[in-house]
């Protein structure tokens, strides 16, 4: 069994947004929360990769995280990316998401060194035991270097607070393979913006998306298009989107990258040593 949510739709992993000496905007963060909900997102995910997680302090996340809750009022679920070094770290930063009130997080595996599989479902089910509150995994091997593999996820089945998967690896035959194990005991969730609608047409019934930052009306559009099986409708705006993928996500790796540097070094120039 797994604790009832209704999550479905077009999830925005939600940029986060700084001043030009690199410090938090949360004004300028909850103007994008807003235009998101106002342009007909299904949910909001704040601090993930897309949100600079790795980037915020502990105090940031959490105005991040209270401006998600003040922001939606209700009228989508909000979850929170939490990406540590440890166990310890991830249950903390979920206790944080449960007591503001947030509906859920996205809990990757700790960070930094590969795991055994073992390990990773330790961590998975440490932070799951700890927190009465909804939790997607979110498998991305291809950047995190650890795989969440179908095995790893079914072990878990017994963890009711485990009810999403999101898969980022590419490989949509995880789907198939974890539904052949355990059925439909896990909601399944996109995570690439170029393998959307293949992943749909295999059981996906939500996309945390990049993408739909720039394109929030497009998303939810491809998205509802190829839930509905109208393929040959989704197809043709997929395919025509295929260059703006591209860039977007082009111009998302350069900015992220230029952006870390450039925070890193301030910080590190304003260090007392």
């Amino acid at each position: 069994m797994r604790k009832r949510v209704a999550w479905e739709g077009v999830f925005p992993a939600v940029t986060t947004q700084f001043r030009p000496d690199l410090s938090l905007d949360i004004d300028a963060t909850t103007r994008v929360m807003e235009g998101l909900i106002r342009d007909g997102v299904s949910g909001l995910i704040v601090c993930g990769t897309v949100g600079e997680n790795c980037s915020l302090g502990k105090a940031e996340k959490i105005a991040v995280m209270e401006a998600g809750k003040a922001v939606a009022r209700g009228r989508v679920p909000v979850l929170c990316g939490v990406a540590e070094f440890t166990s310890a770290f991830a249950i903390d930063m979920a206790k944080e998401a449960a007591r503001i009130g947030l509906d859920g997080v996205m809990l990757m595996p700790a960070l930094v060194y590969s795991s055994k599989p073992h390990e990773t479902a330790a961590h998975f089910r440490a932070v799951a035991t700890a927190v009465d509150l909804p939790i997607m995994v979110y498998n991305n091997p291809p950047i995190y270097k650890n795989d969440v593999t179908p095995q790893i996820l079914a072990s878990l089945a017994d963890c009711e607070t485990i009810v999403c998967f999101k898969e980022s690896s590419g490989d949509t035959r995880r789907f198939t393979d974890l539904a052949n194990m355990v059925g439909d005991r896990f909601l399944l969730f996109a995570g690439l913006d170029d393998v959307v609608v293949e992943s749909i047409m295999v059981g996906a019934v939500g996309w945390v998306s990049g993408l739909s930052n720039a394109f929030p009306r497009e998303g939810e559009t491809l998205f509802r298009l190829a839930r509905a099986g109208r393929y040959d409708e989704a197809m043709s705006l997929y395919r025509g989107d295929a260059h703006l993928r591209a860039a977007f996500l082009e111009t998302a790796r350069t900015i992220g990258s230029e952006y870390e540097r450039g925070r890193v070094q301030k910080r590190f120039e304003k260090a007392e040593f």
